[in-house]
């Protein structure tokens, strides 16, 4: 259901940016308080009139995004940053602010970003609304530790974060509005307008990091039950969003060549950079704490199979496990955050339903830095995902690039991306999600040829070479050793 607002309410939520709009023209922060207060007067008497009495909430996060674009449009005339228009004042060392709307303590690419950007000399400060818990991720305080030079700013998480169009966080702005930096790392579309303002509030460079196509997902259909690809309406204010990033962020990243296709097609041919979501090295310490094939009881003649991420319906994990009935000599693993919760006993239904219940594991998830190496003691790894919305259909999937680490054969869905690297470098095989039948005949291929199983294990190795982490992870350092270099031109010109 739509929620609905008063127009004082639009006002206010407006009021951040046209304050900010006008602070280029020299008008004070009382002056435009001011304004603003004359202007809730004035709605005050519009809402008299029955007719004018709410407005919906979505029409004032729209008014907003417009009104960041035109702050943004006249900054972009004074000269960002990166133009080198500007003297800046930087202290040392330098603070990277990271708005982050994911749970943290699960996202890999944050925190591979921010441990990069930590190893080149920053100071990184994490600012997120705190959408997990401590229990789900058995964390001893509120947020993860990930080391020296990397600290959190928890915001509240109001029940509006989600609610559509949940394009302006207004606790995460005032947050970024509060706290300068010299640089602001953006994660994903959701903070994209707060994160732009911010940015030029304090003359900051600014990055985009687009972890997905979000302007091409899915809507949770509440009537229903059940995802489906956005209405129009939905896909139109996403692509608002994703449209300020590409015009005006001084850098655009994405996770693969897919993703930047359609950011191209859709915004223009700006350039993107692709950084996929390659482990570091760190992420793989050691022995794994558990040994998969003899926590399922594997038989020598036995394949131990492993998903290891989110969980859901969006997974296509079901088809899974009806295709294990097609290989009896399969165990399956699901690892994941949530896998003693509803979505797991859910898992469990299905195999029993199927007569494979004494081939599916459940197990809960593991921290970030352990994934690939619990990952190790599988013989086969697996990546799934829906097919309904373009932004599953062209990732890159942070699986197949972590099961490669861990030196694990994969089969995945034949999307575009996943298919063609799992191809090229001859790690896998690649099957249809929905036909059981089809994922059935991957897994025993493999179960049937253990020469091609080594092989592709083997294979591995060597993708990892020619994929490594170290290489991928650089092209963000190049990012911002070119903010860096400006600033040392600039100072120098000045």
């Amino acid at each position: 259901m739509i929620q609905r607002i008063s127009l004082r309410e639009v006002v206010n939520t407006v009021g951040l940016a046209v304050y900010m709009m006008l602070a280029p023209l020299g008008l004070r922060k009382d002056q435009a308080y001011a304004i603003r207060a004359k202007l809730g007067v004035a709605v005050d008497k519009v809402s008299s009139l029955s007719r004018y009495k709410s407005v919906t909430f979505y029409v004032g996060k729209k008014v907003m995004i417009r009104w960041v674009g035109v702050r943004l449009l006249i900054l972009k005339r004074k000269g960002s940053p990166a133009a080198g228009n500007e003297m800046r004042e930087v202290t040392e060392p330098r603070l990277v602010v990271m708005p982050v709307v994911s749970e943290v303590p699960a996202d890999g690419r944050v925190k591979r970003s921010a441990v990069t950007l930590v190893s080149m000399g920053y100071e990184v400060l994490i600012v997120a609304p705190q959408t997990w818990s401590r229990e789900k991720f058995r964390l001893p305080s509120d947020v993860p530790n990930w080391g020296p030079g990397i600290s959190f700013k928890l915001v509240p998480n109001g029940p509006d974060l989600f609610a559509f169009p949940d394009t302006y966080y207004q606790p995460l702005a005032d947050a970024l509005m509060e706290t300068p930096a010299w640089a602001y790392h953006c994660h994903d579309t959701h903070p994209i307008a707060a994160t732009l303002i911010a940015a030029a509030k304090h003359n900051a460079y600014c990055v985009v990091d687009l972890h997905e196509l979000r302007s091409e997902n899915v809507t949770y259909n509440e009537v229903l039950g059940e995802w489906q690809p956005h209405t129009a309406e939905v896909r139109k204010e996403y692509e608002r969003v994703e449209r300020l990033a590409v015009n005006y962020a001084d850098r655009v990243i994405t996770v693969s060549n897919g993703c930047a296709e359609v950011f191209h097609k859709k915004y223009g041919k700006r350039h993107i950079d692709i950084i996929r979501n390659i482990p570091a090295s760190y992420e793989n310490p050691g022995v794994p704490e558990l040994d998969l094939r003899k926590y399922t009881d594997a038989s020598s003649d036995e394949l131990v199979l492993l998903y290891q991420g989110g969980l859901g319906r969006l997974r296509l994990l079901e088809y899974v496990i009806e295709a294990l009935k097609f290989v009896p000599k399969c165990k399956f693993v699901i690892r994941g955050f949530g896998a003693s919760s509803e979505i797991g006993k859910e898992y469990l239904v299905c195999a029993k339903e199927h007569g494979v219940e004494d081939q599916v594991y459940l197990m809960e998830g593991t921290p970030v830095d352990r994934v690939v190496t619990e990952m190790q003691s599988a013989d086969l790894g697996i990546c799934t995902l829906s097919d309904i919305a373009a932004s599953f259909r062209l990732s890159l999937s942070n699986k197949v690039f972590e099961y490669m680490a861990a030196g694990l054969p994969m089969i995945v869905a034949d999307y575009p991306d996943m298919g063609s690297f799992v191809r090229e470098h001859d790690i896998g095989l690649c099957f249809s999600p929905r036909d059981p039948r089809s994922i059935a005949s991957a897994i025993r291929t493999l179960l049937d040829d253990r020469e091609a199983l080594n092989r592709m294990k083997q294979n591995t190795t060597v993708a990892l070479r020619a994929n490594d982490s170290i290489s991928e992870w650089k092209k963000l350092s190049s990012i911002y050793h070119e903010f860096a270099d400006m600033d040392r031109r600039s100072q120098v010109a000045q």
